[in-house]
């Protein structure tokens, strides 16, 4: 949640006190989704360069 609001992304969640519930559902609904990656790309934490680099390189790894 607080990653979300970081992002500026408050408009669909304010005053609305259901808001973790839903985004923990919506991530739930993603998880069968995203567990069929070839890849991850954790970037938590990460400025933008870090994660093209780490991108690429799993590209590389994926392609390759």
């Amino acid at each position: 949640m607080q990653r979300v609001i970081d992002q500026g992304d408050i408009r669909p969640m304010q005053a609305n006190d259901d808001a973790m519930d839903d985004l923990k559902r919506i991530l739930d609904e993603r998880t069968p989704y995203y567990a069929k990656a070839h890849s991850h790309l954790n970037t938590a934490g990460k400025d933008t360069e870090s994660c093209l680099s780490e991108l690429i390189e799993i590209s590389d790894l994926t392609v390759g």
